[in-house]
């Protein structure tokens, strides 16, 4: 395993080899956050992943987990950590093949719900860049399925009204003095409805996806390799 440095989100996108994709949610933000704040439960819409274990905070900068992946393990150290809009960790050990990698999960509010956009930076080490960049491709589709995985959950608790807390809706001053007088609510606040929910890379994979995968030219598939 090698000794990798802590990459912030904003060297992702300059990395020599970028896979990026996004995905339409039709659902809010809070929605697919709540299953990106469920650490141990990404191998089950991340399944490049096999487990995913916390060991050290599970919330905020400096939070740590360690995720295994289909012949290595990897550590990682959050970067970023902003609740229902952005998650990005730093790949910290790794196989030999990475010089350094980092990930972000960014959640864009738009009309419809949200659009997820994932993000994954990776420098190869000296020797092993026609590698990464084969394996890129890997990643990229398995990226791709993981992300609309991860919709297909969100959109269901979205649906299902599971996750947020139901608001409260005040009552004009007219039904306040009405129900001042009958002696029901005399705070003159309506009966809480329950709102929908909120509906709902993986640097694990890409290490997996790092040592090589099969392939063709990540660049036809949606990953940016930079020479």
């Amino acid at each position: 395993m090698a000794q990798l440095p802590i990459h912030q989100p904003e060297w992702i996108g300059t990395a020599p080899v970028v896979v990026r994709r996004e995905r339409s949610v039709l659902a809010p933000p809070a929605a697919v956050w709540k299953h990106i704040a469920d650490h141990h439960a990404w191998p089950q819409w991340f399944k490049g992943l096999k487990t995913v274990q916390v060991t050290g905070a599970a919330e905020g900068v400096g939070g740590q987990r360690v995720a295994s992946v289909t012949g290595a393990t990897v550590g990682e150290v959050f970067t970023a950590w902003a609740p229902n809009e952005q998650f990005a960790f730093a790949i910290v050990t790794g196989p030999r093949v990475l010089a350094g990698m980092a990930e972000s999960v960014v959640l864009e509010p738009d009309e419809g719900g949200c659009t997820v956009v994932y993000t994954i930076g990776i420098e190869p080490a000296s020797g092993f860049g026609w590698l990464v960049k084969l394996g890129s491709k890997r990643l990229a589709k398995m990226l791709e399925k993981a992300l609309d995985a991860l919709a297909l959950r969100a959109q269901a608790d979205h649906a299902a009204g599971v996750g947020i807390e139901p608001e409260v809706d005040a009552v004009g001053a007219d039904a306040d003095e009405t129900a001042g007088d009958d002696g029901d609510d005399p705070d003159g606040v309506a009966e809480a409805e329950p709102v929908e929910a909120a509906d709902a890379d993986a640097g694990d994979d890409a290490a997996d996806a790092a040592d090589g995968g099969e392939a063709a030219e990540p660049d036809s598939d949606g990953s940016d390799s930079k020479d």
